[in-house]
């Protein structure tokens, strides 16, 4: 084969390095700089070869021509080989060809990770000498599945803000995996200070929506600041439709004394709550057809309601 100049480039992940060497007969040699790659990727791996073949002339090549690539270590051992022969064959059109290193023989980021010696040899001739070193390439592993487990991450290493929304499903999490030990508690609190009058039969004196609620027992507190008018006194208690909340029915005169504004205090819990919305309300239920009282001023919030819910217990 008469004398052909190789100029050669590698793009690994947009970063172009340049070769220049000459490439005769098998009694010349191969000489350029050092290269230092990096690769990205899974386990298996490609690394964009380009190159611009000419005769001795200087006139560019248009053929398909057969090529050999080799890896070999610090001991000049060899570790990857591909041939490129037949349909593998590389075209070369005005000089210019490419390759993806690793498509046809599967070339692994181990292979990689360490400094490597690149050989090449074209349409037969012995391989190049001396061999061009590549290099070590710092290497992005996949990660197993399973393994990362809880006792290699540090303690608050995952917080909400650095999960996708929707990340992690039910499918994604081991059975038992999740339990109200490993849950953070969290706390919701709403306030109504909008002015409410109970005049007799059962009313709602204030409702309270929380979205996103996780599963699990709740502890839900109601404070309120009223004043008794007249009539029948009755119960003031915690309702939901979202599960049953276990809470005394308190009586209301023992919040409210006569044309004095006092406030109270209602606790309850719900155990095994589903989960997502969670709707509570303070009820207030009379002894008689005359009872009379009044919740809130106008908007103050010094006379409202608040409701706290402590949720993931």
């Amino acid at each position: 084969m008469s004398s052909i100049t190789l100029r050669t480039q590698l793009i690994i992940n947009g970063a172009t390095i340049f070769l220049v060497a000459l490439l005769v007969l098998a009694s010349q040699t191969l000489a350029g700089p050092t290269v230092s790659l990096l690769q990205t990727g899974t386990a298996a791996s490609t690394i964009t070869y380009q190159g611009r073949l000419s005769d001795a002339n200087g006139s560019p090549l248009t053929a398909t021509l057969p090529m050999t690539f080799k890896l070999y270590d610090a001991q000049q051992t060899l570790l990857w080989t591909e041939v490129r022969t037949g349909a593998n064959a590389v075209p070369v059109t005005n000089g210019l060809f490419t390759v993806a290193l690793g498509s046809v023989t599967p070339l692994e980021t181990t292979t990689i990770s360490q400094a490597v010696w690149l050989g090449l040899s074209v349409d037969g001739d012995p391989e190049m000498t001396p061999r061009e070193k590549l290099g070590s390439v710092p290497s992005a592993h996949t990660v197993a599945d399973g393994a990362i487990t809880t006792s290699k991450l540090a303690t608050g290493a995952v917080t909400s803000d650095k999960l996708a929304t929707g990340a992690v499903t039910s499918d994604k999490l081991a059975a038992g995996a999740v339990t109200s030990a490993t849950l953070a508690t969290q706390t919701y609190m709403a306030r109504d200070n909008s002015q409410v009058s109970w005049e007799g039969g059962l009313a709602t004196i204030s409702t309270f929506t929380f979205e996103d609620v996780p599963a699990g027992d709740l502890v839900i507190q109601a404070t309120l600041t009223g004043v008794y008018q007249g009539g029948s006194h009755g119960s003031i208690f915690l309702d939901s439709p979202s599960g049953t909340i276990l809470s005394d029915h308190i009586p209301s005169h023992i919040f409210f004394s006569t044309s004095s504004w006092s406030q109270g205090t209602l606790i309850g819990t719900m155990e095994d709550f589903v989960g997502g919305t969670l709707v509570i309300r303070i009820l207030g239920s009379p002894e008689g057809s005359n009872t009379k009282y009044q919740f809130g001023i106008d908007g103050d919030p010094r006379f409202g309601r608040r409701i706290i819910v402590t949720a993931g217990l």
